[in-house]
């Protein structure tokens, strides 16, 4: 479903550690070592990413979204 690899750049990771799917089917990744969460389409396409936070190590999204 990705394309990215490990490492530092837009789709990639460095140890994720959570996973969840919101209600659009847009999947978000809880990137540890990079202090971020990454979003993908539902195709699995990078969206965006979200960071500088201290090592997420999980992630949850309600039905709001």
């Amino acid at each position: 479903m990705f394309k990215g690899g490990r490492g530092t750049g837009k789709g990639e990771f460095d140890s994720p550690a959570g996973i969840a799917v919101d209600p659009n089917g847009n999947v978000l990744v809880a990137d540890t070592n990079n202090g971020r969460v990454e979003k993908f389409s539902p195709t699995g396409t990078f969206v965006t990413s979200i960071g500088q936070f201290e090592a997420p190590n999980g992630i949850a999204i309600d039905r709001a979204g």
